[in-house]
């Protein structure tokens, strides 16, 4: 009994000294690739054709359901060639290709244009249609899915609405409505309750994103970047993607319409009809209704870009179809890093269910990670993953949960500086991910004093876990005899702040909002959503909501101005409960505590076992039961993190 205590003792201890995860092998040998250029029409009222550089991975064995993989923006096929490899590794014919305005593709971007981009996948899938390696569900109709990471992800989702071939769809840190997602405002005078746990205001009249924006333009404007990859096998001898002869030369590979929409926006800070209507023909929210593609939605809690509500827009629209829709958060982002290999299984049985018709159904469940503050080494934090049931408020699912917090602080005064600046600094778009933990300490140690109104909860009595955007109700007003404009630009967010004073901004966004404010004094009143966070808030602390006037990320108010902020009731928080399935880098400490309650337990069983068999004879009933259950074992640390449950 002794050494086998200790023997289970050392396998403990040496399994919690490494904690890997371990992909599935792949029976696979590396597939096959094929290099092609294949002429799509070059668009509305143009004559010719272009080229669009593609590479087709081929699997052991064909026919198969195939899989278009589609880049990201500033990238080309070659960015996406582990993906596709593992694809094909899992029996899928899959084809990448460059986007027209870059890599080795001809044609200018057009921001996934049904004209254009949509119109070029389509005939993509055309193609497969006559590939004798491809599964075939009827005439000119493949077995075929999409998936892809921001630009390509709104790729996905776009061309499941306007192509009904398309079989199932796994789109990752995209766009719902690119309108709200550049120009977002965050503020109503009536918003809906809360039914979904991060559902934007969506409202009219927002704040230009120029931060983000300007990375946009920059990565179009000159050479494709993507030109320079090294393709996975020998690439055609064809020249860079570059703007035409005789174009803007401002324009860069840009079309004439999106070139000039930007350049309005960038020299406005507004959104005019023309281009709310370019960049709605853009919007997947334009053909949620008619998607009918199972739908496996990947969004990343660090995201500065495209927020938790542009997939909680998806979800909704999507599933009000009745089709089956999966959504996953992970601790990753445009400004947290790309998924893992976690999530990357899930998408591949997504695809390996609904295409391949293997493996169990993936069902329509909501997990998502919650970071903890325990760190394994310097950088790297510790995170569990919770799985619940269905995401809260879609058809048929039980409704959200939500606590009401109320918040302390008078209405107080808020300066807007000439010309804007100097300004806060809560996000840098694009480098986000380096930045990691430190981010939202940054931010909220970059605040300008007198350019924000603080408004705080009491302290919480247990962790909490925020799951999804908080909401508020604010007022605005002009402060008698200071100056104003005829309206104010401000950027609300939400901070933890710890017993010893320290402040972390949660999310490290903003939720800018641009509102009129009567002449006379009067205040307006608005419902503000906050940005959408999962935030494991520890015992002790507290939340404070803050209402600034100034932020770099984005245009701002340039006009001098006194405006009175204050708060009416308290902070609505959503809280989606669920069961911890994973936890992924835990510390040495917390894994051999682990290990250790789980041995006790194992030697109880045993010693009880042991005594058993030398008083009687044991019949088991079932042979096939498992000899030992663990139910609600749990080992929870300081602030909430729970490393098994």
């Amino acid at each position: 009994m002794h050494s086998l205590l200790r023997g289970l003792l050392a396998l403990t201890l040496a399994a919690a000294a490494t904690v890997t995860v371990t992909a599935p092998a792949n029976a696979a040998t590396t597939p096959a690739v094929q290099e092609q250029r294949i002429d799509v029409p070059a668009g509305p009222g143009a004559t010719g054709t272009i080229a669009l550089d593609t590479s087709l991975y081929l699997p052991t064995v064909t026919p198969a359901a195939a899989v278009l993989v589609a880049h990201g923006f500033g990238g080309s096929k070659a960015s996406v060639d582990t993906d596709a490899k593992d694809l094909a590794a899992r029996g899928f014919v899959v084809l990448t290709w460059s986007a027209r305005g870059f890599g080795r593709s001809g044609g200018q971007i057009a921001l996934d244009s049904p004209d254009y981009e949509v119109a070029d996948a389509s005939r993509l899938v055309d193609w497969l249609a006559r590939r004798p390696e491809v599964q075939q569900d009827g005439p000119g109709d493949p077995r075929v899915g999409v998936t892809g990471g921001s630009y390509g992800g709104a790729l996905s989702l776009l061309l499941a609405g306007y192509d009904k071939r398309v079989d199932a769809i796994a789109p990752v840190i995209t766009w719902n409505d690119l309108n709200q997602a550049l120009f977002p405002q965050t503020a109503a005078a009536a918003v809906a309750p809360e039914t979904t746990p991060a559902a934007g205001a969506f409202a009219p009249g927002g704040v230009f994103k120029r931060g983000w924006a300007g990375i946009f333009f920059s990565a179009g404007a000159g050479p494709s970047a993507g030109a320079r990859d090294t393709a996975p096998t020998t690439a055609p001898t064809a020249a860079p993607t570059a703007a035409p002869p005789g174009t803007n030369a401002t324009c860069g590979r840009f079309t004439a319409q999106v070139c000039a929409a930007y350049t309005e926006a960038a020299t406005t800070g507004r959104l005019s009809p023309t281009t709310a209507a370019l960049l709605a023909r853009s919007s997947p929210a334009t053909v949620t209704n008619r998607i009918t593609a199972p739908t496996l939605l990947v969004q990343g809690e660090t995201d500065t870009l495209f927020g938790l509500d542009q997939a909680d827009a998806n979800a909704r629209q999507i599933a009000a179809n009745g089709t089956p829709v999966k959504v996953m958060w992970y601790s990753g982002g445009h400004d947290g890093g790309a998924p893992d290999q976690g999530v990357r299984d899930t998408i591949g049985a997504w695809l390996d269910h609904y295409l391949a018709r293997k493996g169990d159904a993936p069902g329509t469940g909501f997990s998502y990670a919650v970071s903890s503050g325990i760190r394994a080494g310097a950088t790297v934090a510790t995170s569990r993953t919770v799985q619940a049931p269905a995401y809260p408020g879609l058809p048929g699912t039980a409704p959200l949960v939500t606590q009401q917090l109320p918040l302390t602080g008078d209405p107080q005064p808020v300066v807007t500086p000439a010309g804007g600046n100097p300004a806060a600094i809560t996000s840098l778009p694009g480098i986000g991910s380096a930045l990691g933990a430190v981010a939202g300490r940054l931010a909220a140690a970059t605040a300008v004093p007198g350019q924000s109104a603080q408004f705080r909860t009491a302290a919480f009595a247990s962790p909490t876990t925020l799951t999804g955007a908080p909401r508020v109700t604010v007022t605005v007003a002009r402060v008698p005899g200071q100056p104003a404009p005829a309206e104010a630009i401000l950027f609300a967010s939400t901070s933890e702040l710890a017993a010893d004073g320290t402040r972390t901004l949660l999310g490290s966004s903003v939720a800018p909002f641009r509102v009129a404010v009567p002449a006379d004094g009067s205040p307006v009143t608005l419902t503000v959503t906050l940005p959408g966070v999962v935030a494991p808030i520890e015992a002790g602390h507290t939340l404070a909501v803050s209402m600034a006037t100034t932020d770099q990320a984005y245009a701002g108010g340039t006009d001098p101005a006194v405006w009175r902020v204050g708060v009416v009731g308290g902070l609505t928080i959503p809280t989606v409960t669920g069961e911890a399935v994973s936890a992924s880098t835990v510390p040495l400490g917390p894994a051999i505590g682990i290990g250790v309650v789980l041995l006790i337990a194992l030697a109880l069983w045993i010693g009880a076992l042991l005594r058993r068999r030398r008083r009687t004879t044991h019949t088991v009933a079932d042979p096939d039961a498992p000899p030992l259950q663990i139910r609600d074992l749990a080992k929870t640390y300081k602030g909430g993190f729970s490393a098994v449950r």
